[in-house]
């Protein structure tokens, strides 16, 4: 039961987001951060967005397209 976010659910570049526009990384990394990125980084601000493997393996091929 997913709700529906709104623009002040996002840090913006302007906030101090990073620009992922030119990022990649590999598949094994990704799927790490995706899945829980505290498991990576215990000061990550990303939080647990709870995604499905599908939507993670969607994200990797996304993140890693050109």
């Amino acid at each position: 039961n997913r709700r529906i976010a709104n623009n002040s659910d996002y840090w913006t570049i302007d906030m101090g987001a990073p620009n992922l526009s030119k990022f990649s990384a590999s598949p094994e990394a990704l799927r790490l951060r995706l899945k829980d990125p505290a498991s990576v980084k215990s000061d990550a601000q990303m939080p647990n967005l709870g995604l499905k493997e599908t939507e993670i393996e969607a994200l990797i091929a996304f993140i890693n397209s050109k």
